[in-house]
């Protein structure tokens, strides 16, 4: 974090454009984040959750003693590379080679989980879910449907010809066919 603070309010500007303040809609979240953050501190909330979580408090003073020295560790190295010897984070970089390509690129474990899981994953997807399923079982079903209709509807449109004398005829066919169904039927019993 102080390497962040020391790059961004000491030195020289590096930056294009000229620095402006983020409007009230940006700034005011990030004063309220803030005020609860300090005061948050002071709220007895270990005491409120303690009929579901017991505390089961141990006090080791060297675990207290040796992250406080860390953190002063790291605030001290972070000024000296970048604020008393800006030069000097380059030239340990330069001396360390692999390790510092290993640790700046994180261990390359984004690449590893790149590989492993989400080009697995990506193209599962695409062949299975896209190419597989929406593809040759939604699409088709819909295209098939919409198919079947349009057949169906270029055989269905020779009954429509506009003209009443056909309809009549056909509305005389159906009452005779199913006056014969009927006369059929009622032999049969």
């Amino acid at each position: 974090m102080f390497r962040a603070i020391f790059l961004a309010f000491f030195g020289e500007y590096r930056g294009d454009a000229h620095p402006h303040e983020s409007p009230a809609v940006m700034t005011l979240p990030l004063v309220a984040l803030a005020a609860l953050s300090l005061g948050g501190g002071f709220l007895p909330v270990p005491q409120w959750l303690a009929p579901m979580f017991p505390l089961a408090e141990r006090h080791n003073e060297s675990l207290v003693v040796i992250s406080v020295a860390a953190g002063l560790a790291g605030i001290f190295l972070a000024w000296l590379f970048y604020l008393a010897r800006p030069g000097l984070a380059d030239a340990l970089a330069g001396r360390l080679g692999w390790v510092y390509r290993t640790v700046l690129n994180k261990y390359y474990v984004d690449e590893v989980y790149g590989a492993v899981v989400v080009e697995p994953v990506v193209e599962g997807s695409r062949s299975v879910l896209w190419e597989g399923i929406d593809v040759e079982v939604i699409d088709a079903g819909v295209n098939g449907i919409g198919s079947r209709a349009r057949g169906l509807g270029s055989i269905l449109r020779r009954i429509q010809s506009g003209y009443i004398r056909s309809y009549a005829a056909w509305v005389l066919l159906g009452a005779v066919s199913a006056l014969v169904a009927l006369g059929i039927a009622g032999v049969r019993k």
